[in-house]
């Protein structure tokens, strides 16, 4: 109640029809699950116990029939009418197995029934099997009739006892459902008729709380409030309530009414005020206007001056600029000086080892001459010996006469050989000479060179250490440059903002001149309309 009592009329409305419409969809919904389940129930008994049992009616019209056929077969003496009967035997057969294919195409998962199915089934195994040897035994000779009577006649009632109580298991089944289905129907007709009242009820109800919630919220009749609202739309503030229901739209006029009257009252007083403050405000304008002007000229002045200033400091940002542009310049040669340096630096101190070990291998060399020296005067003084001993056995040679020429021979080409190794001696001693002279001076080059080397690896560590002290000062004033740029930039941006400062001050001067202006209209305009809200306010009674 206390939510309808604040919700809209058209919300209470909604909620009124609401709940109906919910109880008809309530109503409906039951109605219409019940109509299912019937239906349902209906529907099984129909389409599943209903065929099963038409199936196993087949079933037993065929065994049936062909049980009086079997009979008739017996009795019958005729040939033609023994072929008729086999072949109405074969047709009914035919005909059972279409029925038992129905029934197993809609056989389910009842324990109960598949059991009455594997019964049926196997007295039809039973009984076909004495039927087969009907044909065998009857083809040799005719049956005697006690075979039909003990043999053929209790397979065909077990057979029939199966489809039967098959039968009469659906039966029960359909009886059953019907059954259910008409308690259920008799129940919903109960049902839809307590439903139907108890809606009726509600929405008797419903329509009570709704007409008394409309009625509380308006505090009485519509015509009233109609009227009562009528009367203040026409300023009339002088018309007298009576009580109403507290939070009530006609409890609402009279609050309103009330301090509409206030309202009033205090509006003629400070039209009265504003008439006189109009007056005073006018003058204040003036003064201010004037105030203006000069703010506006001081404004431009300023400008002017800041206009130059910021000149000043846009030619000392180019320089720092230009300055900083050149530091960069002179820190980037000089960090590529050291690295030249470095470079030179590492290639001296190659140079400087290739020379120690030049002056190595040169040293050695000349050693191993002097070596070579000493081995060509062994092989000089052999070959002079060589020399020696073979004249000696040329003499020898010429004393034996005829028995010594052949040893004359070998002794003169010894000599000779001897003779010409003491000549390449001689030339290698002096090829060797001029090899030790070169070597020797070699060596005194390199050892000349070794210390320039030297020194020339120290000018160079000292050049790369004169680059980096280089670098440093360049990367220390780069650093100080940039400071000044950046300082520069931030002088150079306040003045510029100062200098926009200045500009919006020359325009809000205008536009509080131009304000000013329009003050002095709006001030007698407001003048007018305090005149003008005065007379409007005549036309109300007020208490």
């Amino acid at each position: 109640m206390l939510y309808l009592s604040k919700a809209k009329i058209r919300t209470r409305l909604l909620f009124g029809f609401g709940i109906i419409v919910l109880l008809m969809i309530v109503l409906t919904s039951r109605g219409i699950n019940e109509v299912n389940s019937v239906d349902r129930k209906l529907s099984e008994m129909t389409a599943n116990h209903s065929m099963k049992q038409r199936y196993a009616i087949d079933l037993r019209g065929s065994v049936h029939d062909r049980a009086i056929a079997i009979r008739d077969l017996f009795m019958s003496e005729n040939i033609t009418d023994i072929q008729r009967l086999k072949n109405e035997i074969l047709k009914l057969e035919e005909f059972y197995a279409i029925a038992a294919a129905g029934i197993r195409d809609m056989a389910s998962s009842n324990k109960d029934e598949a059991k009455m199915l594997d019964s049926i089934e196997s007295s039809r195994e039973v009984t076909r099997a004495l039927m087969e040897k009907m044909w065998v035994d009857s083809t040799r000779a005719s049956l005697p009739a006690s075979y039909i009577i003990t043999k053929l006649g209790p397979a065909f009632e077990s057979w029939l006892s199966s489809i039967n109580t098959y039968i009469e298991y659906h039966e029960d089944k359909s009886r059953i459902l019907t059954a259910e289905a008409r308690e259920q129907a008799s129940g919903f007709e109960q049902l839809m008729f307590l439903f139907t009242l108890g809606a009726l009820v509600i929405s008797v109800v419903v329509t009570l709380v709704l007409d008394n919630s409309i009625r509380g919220s308006i505090g009485g009749e519509l015509s009233q409030a109609k009227r009562i609202i009528k009367n203040a739309s026409e300023g009339d503030l002088t018309q007298t309530f009576e009580k109403h229901q507290r939070g009530s739209i006609l409890d609402s006029i009279a609050t309103m009414s009330s301090k509409m009257t206030n309202i009033v009252k205090h509006i003629l007083g400070i039209a009265n005020q504003v008439v006189d403050q109009a007056a005073l405000v006018s003058k204040e304008s003036q003064s201010i206007t004037q105030l203006t002007d000069q703010q506006r000229q001081l404004a431009s002045s300023t400008g002017s001056q800041l206009g130059a200033l910021c000149q000043s400091i846009n030619q000392i940002a180019s320089v720092a600029s230009q300055t900083q542009a050149n530091l960069v310049k002179t820190a980037e040669r000089a960090k590529t000086g050291r690295e030249l340096v470095f470079d030179a630096s590492e290639e001296m101190e190659k140079v400087a080892k290739t020379v120690d070990l030049s002056v190595e291998q040169a040293s050695e060399l000349e050693a191993r001459t002097k070596t070579i020296g000493s081995i060509v005067n062994v092989i000089k003084e052999i070959s002079d010996q060589t020399n020696l001993l073979a004249l000696n056995a040329a003499i020898e040679a010429a004393r034996a006469g005829s028995a010594g020429r052949g040893f004359a021979v070998v002794a003169d080409e010894v000599r000779q050989l001897a003779s010409r190794t003491g000549e390449a001696t001689t030339k290698i001693e002096v090829m060797i000479n001029e090899v030790q002279a070169q070597t020797a001076l070699s060596v005194e080059a390199m050892k000349t060179t070794q210390p320039q080397v030297v020194k020339g690896k120290q000018q160079t560590l000292l050049a790369r250490e004169l680059l980096d002290e280089i670098e440093c000062q360049a990367q220390e004033r780069l650093k100080n440059v940039k400071a000044v740029v950046g300082t520069t930039n931030v002088q150079v941006q306040a003045v510029e903002e100062v200098n926009q400062s200045m500009t919006q001050l020359q325009k809000l001067s205008d536009d509080i001149a131009e304000s000013m202006s329009s003050n002095r209209d709006a001030v007698e305009q407001l003048n007018e309309l305090s005149c003008s809200l005065k007379s409007a306010f005549v036309n109300f009674k007020l208490k």
